[in-house]
């Protein structure tokens, strides 16, 4: 069973996941880069329709920002990009290996949430939306605009740290609308998988323990 983490980068997702993992959840692993290599590849030949569009849209829809980076830093942002979306395709494939639940903070709902870098209309997102493969639990993983920025200013986020402010703020402003957008669909279409909200609360060990009571509830039920 898959329970992805989605959120706005800086909502606390990671922090999120290794508190899981310290309450006996599973997050995705390799032994080997050949075995991360190995999965991507066959998540591509399963989903070669998918993995088209996805690939497709990583080099489409560069922001003005994007386009003033060297041509250096603009390679090394496309490369990134790839790598991380052949580690998100990796990371599906190892967790379906599971019989367990294993958390995912970078999973395919992330991927079409950071994909883009200009507003894009609504129904491509909702087309990639329903052509993605679906955790059996969806964590929307919430918090305030002042805990982001606090997040920001400790560093640790490459696209700021690698590609400069102008770049992210600019990236930043388009993830929210996306962001907006998907939230939208997850709440107007009838999909099925549960879909959960986690406000980071002042009383997170408690939040905490409500949260893994209905996972493994939800666990129960498969």
């Amino acid at each position: 069973m898959i329970v992805e983490l989605y959120g706005l980068t800086g909502s606390g997702k990671t922090y999120l996941s290794n508190k899981l993992k310290e309450r006996g959840f599973s997050l995705s692993k390799f032994d080997s880069k050949f075995s991360k290599y190995l999965n991507s590849v066959f998540f591509i030949f399963l989903h070669p329709v998918l993995s088209f569009s996805l690939w497709h849209n990583l080099s489409r829809f560069p922001n003005n920002s994007t386009n003033l980076l060297p041509l250096r830093k603009r390679l090394k942002l496309n490369l990134t990009r790839n790598i991380l979306l052949l580690a998100t395709m990796a990371q599906y494939m190892e967790s379906r290996s599971h019989r367990d639940a294993v958390v995912l903070d970078e999973g395919f709902f992330q991927i079409i949430h950071t994909v883009f870098e200009r507003k894009v209309k609504d129904y491509k997102l909702k087309r990639l939306m329903e052509l993605i493969p679906k955790p059996e639990i969806l964590i929307l993983v919430n918090s305030t605009k002042e805990s982001r920025e606090r997040r920001f200013a400790q560093g640790g986020y490459p696209r700021k740290d690698e590609f400069g402010s102008k770049y992210f703020d600019e990236w930043y402003e388009v993830m929210k609308l996306n962001d907006l957008k998907i939230r939208k669909v997850l709440k107007d279409e009838d999909y099925n998988f549960l879909i959960r909200e986690f406000d980071i609360p002042k009383n997170y060990s408690q939040a905490l323990d409500g949260l893994i009571k209905e996972i493994n509830e939800r666990r129960g039920k498969n």
